[in-house]
């Protein structure tokens, strides 16, 4: 059953990618390209494995979606799903909050009571995390039981210096890749800032980057990273204006694909 919700799931996502890129460039090549990097992005094979990315994936990219759509009680049922599937996605409410805020100060006066009753739909994201971590304290007396178990994993809040001391701990080919993946993280979300995305999608892509990066363990990052709508779109758009961009993230996704799965299918922990 895990198996089918995550490959429903994912088609599902590329659909609202498609979709959502469409939207902001109303170009289908900008799309199409959006979908074909997430079709293959490197740890691709986690969305159709039992885990939950494809799941986040398509709740994320639906509440982005609905977002822009300014369909707020929509987005907030999207993104309060996407709180409870992952803690991380509470984020969520980062670029729902930056829509609704510019929606609001950019409508006149008169129109300003009836968003704001509308748009309080948005508080179901914060609802949903805080539902749960009353439930958790009820059943286990800590409200952050969730968060404090991660140490069972050498996983807590620090300063990236310990993550990066930790993983030298590990052999020469992890070293790199997970340092990779932090550089190509932080890379698209500067570029984000520059590109012609909605301020919103820098703003998460931005705190997902920190979330990712200030803790003691970068082990799960080429994963993490693989969920973070903006940077598809924004790989969509750089490749439909610049050829050589495309075939080198092509040739680079599909090889890092390739070996990535054989690594996962013989046993080895790449995330």
């Amino acid at each position: 059953a895990g198996m089918i919700v995550s490959n429903v799931a994912f088609f599902i996502g590329a659909v609202f990618l498609y979709k959502l890129t469409m939207r902001e460039f109303d170009d289908r090549e900008t799309a199409s390209k959006s979908a074909w990097f997430l079709m293959i992005v490197p740890t691709g094979f986690f969305f159709f494995t039992f885990y939950t990315e494809a799941l986040f994936f398509c709740l994320i990219v639906a509440a982005l979606y609905y977002g822009r759509e300014k369909r707020w009680l929509a987005a907030s049922l999207f993104g309060a799903c996407a709180s409870v599937t992952r803690i991380i996605g509470f984020l969520i409410i980062i670029p729902l909050g930056i829509e609704f805020l510019k929606k609001f100060f950019d409508s006149p006066r008169g129109e300003r009571a009836g968003l704001l009753a509308r748009g309080s739909a948005l508080l179901f994201v914060p609802a949903a995390i805080l539902s749960y971590m009353t439930y958790v304290w009820w059943r286990f007396g800590d409200p952050l039981a969730f968060y404090h178990s991660q140490r069972n994993w050498n996983n807590y809040v620090s300063w990236p210096t310990v993550a990066w001391h930790n993983m030298i701990k590990l052999g020469l080919f992890f070293q790199i890749l997970f340092s990779l993946a932090v550089l190509i993280g932080l890379v698209l979300t500067i570029y984000c800032f520059f590109s012609r995305l909605p301020k919103s999608y820098a703003f998460y892509a931005l705190a997902i980057f920190l979330a990712c990066t200030f803790k003691s363990n970068w082990e799960g990052m080429p994963r993490y990273f693989s969920v973070v709508v903006p940077f598809y779109v924004l790989l969509g758009h750089i490749s439909a204006r610049h050829k050589w961009a495309e075939k080198m993230i092509t040739l680079g996704s599909i090889m890092l694909l390739a070996l990535l799965t054989v690594l996962f299918a013989n046993g080895y922990w790449i995330n």
